[in-house]
């Protein structure tokens, strides 16, 4: 492991430190503000650069990763069965860790100087653009806008924005691949109406700063679907890409008119004056040579003729770098040529050398157009016309055979990192050979081969009908479990039916005995009834003789019949009893009719038997107070049984009136099933009890 010569490491580290503390009377290292660690920090890594101690962790770890790397593409070849080459695993798993310690340390960006005229992959290019264009304030503040007002990052001019950001990707040759892209067209479009919200001005938004929206586009397309809008974290993260760009661009590419812009597009032109003259004469005394013959006075002198060709640059690069290649080049090569523009946003003054040597390196590679041309217009026309037909390794060839030692000193003049880049070329290091170290097969004959094939394809058969035997035994699992679970289902239904169908009987044979009570209750009544009529009829067929003056009337007679039984304690005259029939004070009249005198005994003798029946019904006394309390009671939990079967029924209490307003099917079919939640409620208190 590399842990020994790690630790190895930070000792010598930890006493450099310590040195460096005693030699500056510090106590302790925490005392120290954050630049003076960083300093004595720095300090401490350059003493032990080259050191034994740091040559023995560097080869420890060139070869663990050379090591592993190899054993994950090993892997690969022999599990995943991949396509691409050993070569191209093996780039595309270094690419992948690259990315990974990016993500975990950003500040080792400024590691990419490595990749200067190489163009970076696609997963390596959205982390580096994102490192270099990093601006949290310019985030947050359109996060902020989309949460608390969203319509504050939509521009006036948002339709004029949108036709425009379409006409764009649809007309470009060069942006075919973002064409009819919806993903491409709301991340353009939103970008650009919250950056003209931002600029504050009345004005439309210029060409130019549509042009500079689309690499950031085709970066993120990986990410951006073609049928739908992006998501709103990409669209905060184009944000904040393009307006920290907007900012930061040098002069010579805003070129508003104004006096500075235009000091600054002559010290770029004259810049790419001095290398075309240096890289290629007579391609410089080509463009300079179109404009002489209009000003033929300023010719005489050599500062006459540089003066000329500066002229005709800027004539001929205007429109170039101020979209920054975009709409001349292919996307290919705009991307490449950003890419070197973005590895060195982090060294001032680098944009200075980089993009005046790649401006140079486009007119050397359309050389032999320009100089058939006898006009500016007519080199302008061939520089937007043959642009987009040169591929990045064109470019790249320019500039290693001409700039790449200027570019690289311009952008390694401010690294005074620590821990500078490693180079495999350049340090004694063995170079990694791990890859080319594995066993070669031995060579096997056809027959041989023809026997491997033919046990592979065995294994491959076997391996088949294993999965196809499992996936059936795993399915006849699944019947099974499906249908134990159906016949569960279907003996709790039967449980419940013959639970409800017990419950039907019982309460079936309750209201049979109920029946039965009244039926016995209305037979006494009747009986009693029949005797009392039987006797009124008599007393009817018996002769009524003259009255005497005396006490014996046929009233009097009725009355020694009919005793009346004594009124209970809660009998009153309110509850519609019989008063009792008091004794004749006076003797009637011989003018009284028999039929008078009939009657009165029929009335008393009809309210004698209502008394009679309601006593037999009600009771008397203790047996009346506990029948009122025990039909209060019956009559109240009816009402709760209602109310709760309403509920279960029809999920809530239905207000009056509203039970008739229902269908007669619905009726029909909401009573059954409240009915047959009262006999359960009924029944559950019946077996509680």
């Amino acid at each position: 492991m590399i842990l020994t010569e790690w630790n190895t490491l930070v000792a010598e580290l930890h006493e450099a430190i310590q040195q460096q503390l005693t030699e500056s009377h510090v106590q302790q290292f925490t005392d120290l503000s954050d630049a003076e660690k960083t300093l004595f920090m720095e300090r401490a890594a350059m003493a032990l650069h080259g050191g034994q101690a740091y040559n023995s962790l560097y080869s420890k770890a060139s070869v663990l990763l050379d090591q592993h790397l190899n054993n994950e593409v090993a892997r690969q070849l022999l599990e995943d069965y991949p396509v691409d080459t050993k070569t191209d695993l093996i780039l595309d798993n270094a690419r992948e860790g690259a990315v990974s310690i990016l993500r975990k340390w950003p500040d080792m960006k400024t590691r990419l100087h490595v990749c200067i005229n190489q163009p970076l992959p696609d997963t390596l290019r959205q982390i580096a653009w994102r490192l270099f264009l990093i601006n949290t304030t310019v985030r947050k503040e359109y996060v902020d806008i989309l949460s608390t007002n969203p319509r504050a990052a939509i521009s006036p001019q948002d339709l004029e924005i949108s036709q425009k950001c379409e006409h764009l990707l649809n007309s470009q040759s060069t942006l075919e691949d973002l064409r009819g892209s919806i993903g491409a067209f709301y991340s353009m479009k939103a970008v650009l109406s919250y950056y003209h919200t931002r600029k504050n001005t009345a004005g439309s938004l210029l060409d130019i700063e549509y042009l500079l929206m689309v690499p950031f586009v085709c970066v993120a397309s990986a990410n951006i679907s073609r049928r739908e809008p992006p998501p709103s974290q990409l669209v905060a993260m184009l944000v904040e890409e393009y307006t920290t760009f907007m900012e930061h661009r040098p002069g010579y590419m805003v070129d508003s008119g104004s006096e500075s812009h235009n000091e600054e597009m002559q010290v770029f032109a004259a810049r790419v004056a001095e290398l075309l003259e240096d890289k290629d004469p007579d391609l410089a005394k080509a463009i300079g040579g179109n404009v002489a013959p209009a000003k033929e006075k300023i010719v005489t002198t050599e500062a006459g003729r540089r003066l000329l060709l500066v002229e005709a640059i800027t004539e001929l690069t205007r429109p170039v770098i101020r979209s920054m290649f975009v709409g001349f080049l292919s996307m290919e090569s705009v991307l490449y040529i950003w890419d070197q523009y973005m590895i060195g946003l982090d060294v001032p003054g680098y944009h200075h050398q980089c993009l005046p040597a790649y401006t140079t390196a486009l007119l050397i590679l359309l050389r032999n157009s320009l100089l058939v041309c006898n006009s500016t217009s007519a080199m302008e026309t061939v520089i937007k016309d043959e642009s987009s037909k040169l591929k990045p390794a064109q470019f790249q060839h320019e500039i290693n055979k001409h700039f790449l030692a200027d570019l690289k000193s311009a952008l390694n003049s401010d690294d005074r990192s620590a821990l500078p880049v490693v180079d495999p070329t350049q340090v004694n290091t063995e170079p990694w050979n791990h890859w080319s170290r594995e066993k070669i097969p031995h060579r096997t004959q056809a027959q041989d081969r023809k026997m491997a094939r033919e046990e592979r394809e065995a294994d491959r058969q076997r391996i088949l009908q294993q999965q196809k035997e499992d996936e059936e035994k795993q399915r006849d699992e699944q019947e099974k479990r499906k249908r134990e679970a159906e016949a569960l289902v279907l003996q709790r239904a039967a449980s419940e039916r013959h639970r409800r169908d017990k419950e039907r009987t019982d309460m079936e044979g309750l209201l049979e005995e109920e029946r039965r009570n009244r039926r016995e209750i209305e037979r006494k009544a009747e009986a009693e009834i029949e005797r009392l009529m039987k006797e009124v009829e008599e007393l009817k067929r018996q002769k009524v003789k003259s009255p005497n003056p005396s006490m014996l009337t046929l009233d009097s007679i009725v009355s020694r019949f009919l005793i009346p039984p004594p009124p209970t304690a809660n009998s009153t005259d309110s509850l519609g009893l019989p008063t009792p029939v008091r004794p004749l004070t006076r003797v009637p009249s011989t003018k009284d009719s028999h039929r008078l005198r009939a009657r009165q005994a029929t009335e008393d003798l009809l309210k004698r038997i209502q008394y009679s029946v309601h006593t037999i019904a009600h009771g008397e006394g203790e047996e009346t107070e506990e029948l009122d309390k025990g039909s209060k009671a019956a009559i109240q939990q009816h009402k709760t049984d209602f109310k709760r079967a309403e509920r279960e029924v029809f999920g809530r209490e239905l207000y009056q009136g509203e039970f008739d307003k229902l269908p007669t099917e619905e009726q029909q079919e909401a009573s059954d099933k409240m009915m047959e939640a009262i006999r359960r409620y009924i029944a559950e208190r019946q077996s509680s009890e």
